[in-house]
């Protein structure tokens, strides 16, 4: 089922379903549950998704992602890799690690061990692809009608 078909219902509790099985399968269960939720964030820069203590929001334009995405698979592929960077931010929060910046490098080593590679120009991510394991950790996500 393409995202765009599902109720807003729907959506969340495919974005919750997405983040309880990266918890699981790659930070060993240990991440709060977390509330969901698309909104206009109005934020400055062109991001997709935002982590809040307790949440993660994303923005209007993520629909735009999911319109742009050729299928589902694409589709699924895309809401867990931004689902597994803000989990990223999440691990840093809930651990109480320290780092220099948003996605400094202690954001940088927690990425590569929880399936997520990022590309860096200017202290800024440029790109971000899911390593194997990442890969391996959302072979069967498909976006599905709550049953």
């Amino acid at each position: 089922m393409r995202f765009e078909d599902l109720s807003f219902a729907e959506k969340i509790h495919n974005l919750q379903k997405f983040h309880k099985s990266l918890n699981k399968n790659l930070f060993n269960g240990e991440l709060s549950n977390v509330m969901m939720d698309i909104r206009n964030l109005k934020n400055a820069d062109p991001c997709f998704a935002v982590f809040h203590p307790g949440a993660i929001l994303f923005d209007l334009n993520f629909y735009d992602l999911m319109d742009s995405c050729a299928t589902q698979k694409k589709q699924a592929c895309c809401a867990a890799q931004i689902i597994l960077h803000e989990m990223i931010h999440q691990y840093i929060h809930e651990k109480g690690l320290k780092d220099s910046s948003d996605h400094g490098t202690v954001f940088q080593r927690e990425a590569e061990a929880h399936g997520l590679h990022s590309i860096y120009e200017n202290e800024c991510i440029k790109e971000e692809r899911l390593t194997l394991i990442g890969c391996v950790a959302i072979e069967n996500f498909r976006f599905t009608g709550k049953k």
